[in-house]
């Protein structure tokens, strides 16, 4: 050993090592650096520090093998000329063995062809369009890498390549205890989650299916009404802890059973029977488990059975979409998480409660900021959760995050591809500059839930990208399923804002405003309709109605600070219209504090800059809203704080990029119906 530290000492090893590593950790900093500026996929660093860790032993071997980094041989012993005589000395000879390997301009030449190699992959990443900047599409809106988005558009086609279609009915609660009734719907919710998640069935949404509780018809007419080629159905009954299970998987056509099966266990079994059930009815409809999808059926998510009685009591509450029930339900999640910390689910939950007090009912940003917190933390303790990526995504949307939530509810479909909430969320996402990959989603969604949301939401993208037609035809089937509501109701007056028939416009806003599920964020849409119709009182009206709720409708295209501000210049009322737009400004501006990336945050600060007269200032956001996603050219061409700047050619080439944008999206729209249409769909 003292003889081997000695060789290292005298071949100057420790020199070598030393500059190694300096050099692989400047190394590593620069291709951190380019792959950050050039968008380049995550692999690619892991990669260069692959080459790095091999380069290591070939380096160090040369070095001992080349005696150091110039360190100086042996002195040979001087010797007299009469020793040498004559003789001339022997002529050095050529390394063999290792040593004609390792030598050092090998190894630089290694380390430059290494380099080489990593920097070809990182060019034609580039040049194939892997480049763009992560989590934006070729005009910088918010999306996904080209991979992703490729599993999107296969998810979203899912629904028509004749994939088993189940409706898993709700399930009789067969028990005599009251206490107990909400078990039954937190087994039938569970088992339609589970079966959620695998990729190659397709599963009705639990909103579908419990409208069929009490019905009274067959298992024929029930099957032809859902469009399902399978029918699952069961009952449950608890005594405390003893819990039996009965379920039964039946095809329509036949009235056959496929399979059946009674459970009689213990509550402390009931995720592993849950599980069971799922991989059963899997496997009789010949179905194939990944190896993914047979680990997520096997997660526990909680050891604390009294937690799950509370989140399942919680989700009862949440399900009733009303403000008495939902804080019911945030106080239930609350009371799950304090008895198991660790309960991912309870968070998500809670996460849920927490965004929908924003998104329905106007709660303050600081309700946004506790949703996100609960969010992170449902997917920091179930990464494979979909519906932990969903409740972040939905508390994100409400922070105008947009880039994260496309990322999160993203992950959430690849999860869970029969997730009919998480398919309409990233649709809206996706509509504003990428109508054409919203159309699918909305249609995965509607065949998952038909008549909630998706639909009506579907025709509110073909209202803008000018089909309004087809936008009433939606609106027409919502209803005669529905009846009268905000979400059609709403289709329709999109449909005449865009034609300009404003009269309809405001009688249907006020038809909205009449309903009882009216909100303030129905008070801030119908105050902008006003304002573009020249309805300066109504305007003015529908927009403090709006503030009286915390939010104000930040993320629609103006909130209710902006159009009392345009009523007050309308009027030539200038010290009152600025103090309301530097108020929206200062609004909008807490949310970019908080690293807001929405569409319409940017579009509004530019009408107002236009207004207020800074014209450089409303041009540079007006840029940023285009690349964002607002490439609808109806919204540049009505919007009368624009007028003064319509001439400035930096306007002119934006809105030449909105047209051509519009005009795509459009085209790739209508191509879509035509394949559907001659596909029969």
């Amino acid at each position: 050993m003292k003889n081997l530290i000695q060789e290292i000492h005298r071949r100057s090893l420790w020199q070598v090592l030393g500059i190694y590593l300096v050099g692989a950790f400047v190394s590593l900093q620069v291709v951190e650096q380019l792959a950050e500026a050039g968008g380049l996929p995550a692999w690619v660093r892991p990669f260069a520090l692959v080459l790095l860790i091999i380069g290591f032993p070939i380096v160090m071997a040369t070095a001992f093998v080349q005696e150091g980094m110039g360190s100086k041989q042996p002195e040979a012993p001087q010797q007299s000329l009469a020793d040498v005589g004559e003789v001339p000395p022997a002529l050095p000879t050529a390394p063999t063995g290792a040593a004609s390997f390792l030598t050092w301009r090998n190894a630089v030449m290694g380390g430059i062809g290494a380099l080489t190699v990593w920097g070809l992959v990182a060019l034609v990443w580039v040049m194939r369009g892997g480049g763009q900047i992560a989590g934006t599409d070729e005009v910088g809106i918010p999306g996904a890498p080209a991979s992703l988005q490729a599993r999107m558009s296969a998810i979203a086609d899912r629904a028509n390549q004749g994939l088993p279609t189940i409706a898993v009915l709700p399930f009789e609660d067969s028990g005599s205890d009251d206490e107990y009734a909400f078990f039954a719907d937190g087994v039938h919710e569970d088992l339609l989650t589970n079966l959620s998640k695998i990729n190659s069935l397709v599963v009705l949404a639990r909103t579908t299916v419990m409208a069929y509780r009490d019905s009274e018809l067959s298992v024929q007419e029930l099957a032809q009404e859902l469009n399902a080629t399978s029918i699952v159905s069961g009952s449950v009954r608890r005594v405390g802890t003893d819990v039996r299970i009965n379920v039964e998987l039946v095809d329509p056509a036949t009235n056959a059973s496929l399979w059946s099966e009674r459970y009689d266990r213990s509550l402390d079994d009931i995720f592993a029977v849950q599980s069971e059930i799922a991989r059963e009815v899997a496997r009789a409809l010949r179905a194939n488990l990944s190896s993914e999808e047979e680990a997520r059926l096997a997660s526990v998510p909680t050891g604390d059975l009294n937690a799950y009685d509370l989140y399942t009591r919680a989700r009862q509450a949440y399900y009733e979409y009303e403000p008495a029930a939902n804080d019911r339900a945030i106080h239930l999640f609350r009371d799950a998480i304090a008895r198991d910390s660790a309960y991912g689910l309870a968070w998500a939950g809670l996460a849920d409660g927490l965004a929908q007090t924003v998104s329905r009912w106007g709660a303050g940003i600081e309700w946004a900021d506790s949703a996100v917190a609960a969010g992170t933390r449902a997917v920091e303790l179930v990464p494979e959760s979909s519906d932990a990526h969903k409740a972040l995504a939905l508390a994100y949307t409400q922070l105008g995050l947009t880039t994260e939530a496309i990322a999160s509810n993203q992950r959430a479909l690849e999860l869970n591809p029969n997730n009919a909430d998480v398919a309409n969320n990233l649709a809206i996402l996706y509509g504003a500059g990428r109508p054409a990959d919203a159309i699918p989603l909305y249609e995965l969604s509607e065949r998952l839930r038909p008549h909630v949301f998706a639909r009506t939401n579907m025709g509110g993208v073909y209202a803008f990208l000018g089909f309004p037609e087809r936008a009433r035809d939606l609106a027409a089937l919502d209803r005669e399923f529905a009846g009268e509501n905000e979400s059609n109701l709403n289709v329709l007056s999109l449909a005449a804002w865009v034609e300009g028939d404003y009269a309809t416009v405001l009688d249907l806003e006020a038809r909205m405003l009449d309903l009882d599920e009216a909100t303030p964020q129905t008070s801030a849409r119908a105050a902008l309709r006003a304002l573009d119709a020249g309805e300066l009182e109504l305007a003015e009206r529908y927009a403090q109605d709006a503030l009286k709720s915390e939010s104000g409708g930040e993320f629609f295209f103006k909130n209710a600070n902006t159009v009392l501000g345009q009523v007050a210049l309308a009027r030539g009322e200038e010290t009152e219209a600025r103090r309301f737009l530097r108020a929206s400004l200062a609004q909008n501006q807490a949310y970019e504090d908080r690293g807001a990336n929405d569409v319409w945050l940017p579009y509004q600060n530019s009408v107002i800059y236009a207004a207020l007269g800074e014209t450089d200032r409303a041009i540079e956001d007006a840029v940023t809203a285009f690349e964002r996603g607002a490439i609808y050219p109806l919204l540049w061409d009505t919007e009368p704080a624009f007028e003064p700047i319509r001439d400035d050619p930096r306007y002119q080439a934006l809105r030449a990029d909105v047209q051509e944008r519009w005009d795509s999206e459009r085209a790739k729209v209508a191509a879509h119906d035509a394949r559907s249409s001659a596909a029969g769909r």
